[in-house]
């Protein structure tokens, strides 16, 4: 990791995986601004805790209990029930 893999990123001539965009937290200490989301919405937290965790979907969803869908539906801002974002909020606090 060094300085020239953050300034691909923030050109877009890495891809932005869970992956790359956790050594970039790594590297950085932070999760870059450029990333630009609200950390304090439910897709804001699910985002941060997979970069900072180095956490897919499918694994997040599985420890969780949920199944990758749900996340992915969470993530885009799709209507879910009530109690599977209950059950998001708790495994994040």
């Amino acid at each position: 990791m060094n300085k020239n893999f953050v300034g691909e990123l923030e050109l877009n001539q890495k891809t932005l995986s869970i992956f790359a965009l956790h050594k970039a937290y790594s590297f950085l200490g932070h999760i870059h601004k450029t990333l630009n989301f609200d950390s304090n919405t439910l897709q804001g937290k699910l985002f941060a805790y997979g970069i900072k965790n180095n956490v897919t979907y499918s694994k997040l969803a599985k420890q969780i209990g949920l199944d990758k869908g749900t996340l992915i539906r969470v993530e885009r801002s799709v209507s879910v029930k009530e109690e599977t974002k209950i059950k998001i909020e708790k495994f994040l606090s």
